[in-house]
């Protein structure tokens, strides 16, 4: 058959014994692999710290639109009760104070959505 050396053979000689182009494609492939598999892991971390902020920043925004309208529910409630109280005007004062703290509310949260919504301007 062939004589001459293999191709594998002649640059292990000529390369002092090194590592085969073989086994330096493996370790490459390795690294390669062991870099894809590190940075997707800190990219699912910050997704992970995202999608968190995310969440916090809209849990925050639905208490806020809450609270703005219970509290002028409850404001009114209160307001009415006082006024029955003081007046002797059972349960009309109630009645009358629960359904514009009702109103009341109403407003405040159109009023606290169109804060948060993009101004005509600012889209162009």
């Amino acid at each position: 058959m062939h004589d001459e050396p293999s191709l594998r053979e002649t640059t292990a000689k000529a390369t002092g014994g090194s590592p085969s182009l073989e086994e330096q494609r493996r370790r490459l492939d390795h690294d390669i692999d062991a870099a894809r598999h590190h940075h997707a892991e800190h990219a699912l971390e910050a997704n992970a710290l995202v999608a968190s902020a995310t969440s916090a920043s809209a849990m925050a925004y639905g208490l806020r639109l809450s609270s703005a309208f219970v509290g002028a529910i409850v404001a009114g409630a209160v307001l009415g009760w006082l006024i029955d109280y003081v007046f002797s005007t059972s349960p009309w004062g109630l009645i009358t104070c629960l359904c514009i703290g009702f109103i009341a509310g109403f407003f405040n949260l159109m009023r606290v959505v169109n804060e948060n919504k993009p101004k005509q301007s600012d889209r162009t």
